[in-house]
């Protein structure tokens, strides 16, 4: 599929209507919360645990400030399939692929932090498991 024809493909999203793809799946360094309904994602590094809970930080900056994604440890708590993601969490991979739906973005002087309210929101895909050290 060329550019041109990846650029015409549309989505159909409930509640929401029909959108093209590329316009609702943003990397995280692009995507404006004011005006964008959508995915934002990036590559991140899992940097702290909250009992279950859990803090990325992303690669890519927001404005030149550094972004993170922060899970509440109760929210992970009340999470039917957290196992899951507690089983993605616990891998020795400091890479991580991020992807989350219409996160609340909480936006400070030196910092953004995304912030889920369900953990349907969220898909992570761990990238190069092994030794953190290299």
């Amino acid at each position: 599929m060329s550019d041109d024809e990846f650029k015409k493909v549309l989505l159909n999203v409930k509640g929401v209507g029909r959108v093209l793809l590329y316009r609702y799946f943003k990397p995280v360094k692009y995507y404006n919360y004011d005006k964008h309904i959508g995915v934002a994602y990036g590559g991140a590094t899992l940097v702290k645990r909250y009992g279950k809970g859990f803090k990325f930080k992303f690669y890519d900056k927001i404005k030149d400030k550094q972004a993170y994604l922060y899970c509440d440890k109760k929210l992970m708590e009340s999470y039917r399939y957290r196992n899951y993601i507690e089983s993605i969490l616990t891998l020795d991979c400091y890479y991580f692929n991020v992807y989350i739906l219409a996160p609340k973005v909480n936006e400070k002087e030196e910092y953004v932090t995304y912030e889920i309210n369900s953990l349907k929101n969220i898909h992570i895909i761990a990238r190069h498991v092994g030794d953190k050290s290299n």
